[in-house]
This record gives structure tokens, C-alpha cells and sequence, in this order.
């Protein structure tokens, strides 16, 4: 439906029709989960070895980004208004206080303290931003009026981890999307160097892999059968 209200939008400003070759075989349940749980597994990777993600995302900046991607996409929740993105900063913030609460969010960002999470409206507000590359990244502050409670680089290293989720989930259709230019300087900044996504594929036989997958098929309902 947004892209369908999108595209009307387009066609009577005389534009072409937004391209949905990422995004249009996603619904907006299925792209955060296809971008949650990868960056997560990679998140947890960058933990291990000797990088800045190590050294500054714990507990608490973990929980912040996994909420700030969930939010990113905050003008395509049903009951956003329309052109949310072009409202001021002051909507912007209410959208996301709202969001917060209504997605129970708050007590995920603090257990102990689920008013804990306004302190971080702002930064919450400048990963969403910044998932999407394209939008304006908004990272002059004092310009655009954001006041984010975290410090640079940990805000930027937060950033950072959503945009990989966005794009993972964007961009990944087949395993040689893992050449993709943006996602491997994602990870080669967030790894500082150490990391790169790669892939192998096979030659397939598609009579041969047609009988091997019957033949297994017919075994296992054999077995299940005894």
C-alpha cells in the first residue's frame, strides 16, 4: 500500500513509479526480520574480534539499535500521516515517542524503567535517518535541531549496524548479492577491515538434482512411514 500511494504520488507529479525490485515481495513485518536477524548474527561476530563494536556497543546500545531499526521505517506504519518524512523535527519525535510505547519498546529499551527511553528519542530518531542512505543524514546537529544523548562515535557505530540491517534486508535476493559494493563497505568500516561478505555457489544439474531431491523425498516418507 505505501508504495502503491507512492506511485500515485509520482504519477500526478508527471515522475516515474519507484522501483520495487528491494522491497516490493516484503512486507514491512518481513523486512525487519530479514534484517534483524542477520545484523544481529554480525553484530555478535564483530563482538568477538578486536573492533570498535567490541570495544563500545553493550547491553544497552545493542537494545538501542535493534529499537532504532525497527523504527527506521517509521513513515510506513499504518497509521503514520502522510509525508511524514517532510513533518519538522518536533513531529518526528512524537511519532517515535508513540511508536515506542505503542510497540512496547520502552520496556524493552530499560526493563527497569520504561520512562528511560525518552532520554534517547533523539538518537533513536537519528539511526532511523540515517538507515537509508539516500535520506539526508542529518549528522549537523546543531543545524537540524537533534540533540542525541549517546557520543559521536558510538551513535555513528549504531548507525551504521542499521543501515547494514536495511540493507541486508534490501538488498540481499541471491547469494551473490554478498558482492554488493554497500554491504561489504558497511562491514569493512564496522569490522575496521577484518570482515567481508562472500558466497559459493554450485553448477547445478537440474535432471540430477530433480532425481536426488525425488529419491529423498520418497526416503523420507518411507521412514516416516515405519
Amino acid at each position: 500500500n505505501f508504495f502503491d500511494e507512492l506511485d500515485r504520488q509520482r504519477e500526478a507529479e508527471g515522475k516515474d513509479k519507484v522501483r520495487r525490485d528491494n522491497a516490493a515481495d516484503q512486507s514491512l513485518n518481513t523486512h525487519l526480520l530479514n534484517g534483524l536477524f542477520p545484523a544481529n548474527l554480525i553484530e555478535r561476530r564483530l563482538a568477538q574480534l578486536d573492533t570498535t563494536i567490541r570495544r563500545i556497543v553493550k547491553e544497552q546500545e545493542r537494545r538501542l539499535v535493534i529499537s532504532g531499526f525497527i523504527l527506521h521505517d517509521f513513515e510506513k506504519f499504518p497509521d503514520a500521516p502522510d509525508d511524514c518524512r517532510k513533518l519538522p523535527l518536533t513531529d518526528h519525535r512524537q511519532i517515535i515517542d508513540e511508536k515506542v510505547k505503542q510497540l512496547g519498546l520502552d520496556r524493552f529499551i530499560n526493563p527497569t524503567d520504561e520512562t528511560a527511553y525518552q532520554d534517547y528519542i533523539d538518537d533513536l530518531l537519528c539511526m532511523a535517518y540515517n538507515a537509508q542512505r539516500r535520506w539526508d543524514t542529518n549528522w549537523n546537529f546543531s543545524e537540524f535541531g537533534l540533540n542525541p544523548t549517546l557520543k559521536d562515535r558510538v551513535l555513528r557505530s549504531l548507525s551504521d549496524l542499521t543501515c547494514l540491517a536495511d540493507s541486508l534486508a534490501s538488498i540481499v535476493k541471491h547469494p551473490y548479492d554478498a558482492d554488493h559494493p554497500r554491504l561489504n563497505e558497511l562491514l569493512h568500516t564496522l569490522s575496521d577491515g577484518q570482515l567481508k561478505l562472500t558466497y559459493h555457489s554450485i553448477s547445478e544439474n537440474r535432471g540430477v538434482l530433480t532425481n536426488v531431491v525425488n529419491n529423498a523425498l520418497v526416503e523420507a516418507h518411507t521412514s516416516l512411514n515405519e
